[in-house]
């Protein structure tokens, strides 16, 4: 057998959908594998695996282990694919038939999610269910860019500049607090977006944050300019899945 190579492909929740119902699969020769967050391939506890999982499983294994969202194997001979789904998995279970349908529900599900947009300037916060917008805010507050000359008028731009990003992160966390305390003990998920060294600052900054540590996902969204018209296309990324399929 000539050694794979795994490919990796992001795909639409319609898309990936309409390929596991309407794809003709082997389900003489398969097997499907649930794996929760942080779950290496071991925990399937694989006992005859066909000789292409044995080719890639280090690569599969490393990513299953680092998915926030866990990881789901169908194997249905030739095919072998990873897919690693946009909401987390929530049983770890092997199945050594083909078994879609929780894949499926996973999916379709419409979880309450909330999602932080921010740069320094700008700012947008959405709360969704499923991949409808229900609460939201955007806003700008204007911040200086960086200075590139030297003395004393460098300082002062300096001191200017932090107190507005300053002003920025606690407008910002005052907002989160608005749009989110309503939903509290309700959200299944937060996602951030934007620039990520904001980001990172506004997580460090804003405590109230510690309400929702563990719904917090690991990806950040690349979204260049936070405002009403990216929270309107947002579901269309919140819901993707990376799957990783292997070809010869």
């Amino acid at each position: 057998m000539m050694n794979p190579n795994i490919v990796r492909k992001k795909i639409a929740r319609s898309s990936l959908l309409k390929q596991l119902r309407s794809t003709n699969w082997n389900r003489d020769e398969c097997l499907t594998g649930y794996l929760k967050p942080f779950c290496g391939l071991e925990h399937l506890s694989i006992k005859s695996a066909p000789d292409v999982l044995e080719q890639t499983f280090p690569a599969f294994d490393q990513l299953a282990r680092q998915s926030d969202t866990g990881a789901i194997l169908l194997w249905s001979a030739p095919q072998l694919h990873l897919v690693v789904p946009p909401l987390p998995v929530q049983e770890t279970h092997l199945f050594l038939e083909w078994r879609i349908d929780p894949l499926i529900d996973l999916l379709t599900s419409n979880p309450l999610i909330g999602v932080v947009l921010i740069r320094l300037g700008r700012y947008a916060i959405g709360v969704y269910e499923g991949g409808n917008l229900i609460a939201s805010k955007t806003d700008r507050r204007y911040v200086k860019g960086r200075h590139r000359a030297g003395g004393s008028s460098a300082n002062r731009f300096a001191r200017i500049r932090l107190r507005q990003v300053d002003e920025l992160m606690k407008e910002v966390c005052r907002e989160v607090f608005a749009k989110f305390g309503p939903f509290e003990g309700k959200l299944e998920h937060l996602y951030f977006g934007g620039e990520r060294l904001t980001v990172h600052k506004f997580r460090e900054e804003c405590t109230y944050l510690s309400t929702f540590a563990s719904l917090v996902r690991k990806r950040i969204l690349d979204i260049r300019h936070p405002n009403q018209d990216a929270l309107r296309k947002l579901p269309a990324k919140l819901f993707d899945s990376d799957i990783y399929t292997v070809e010869y």
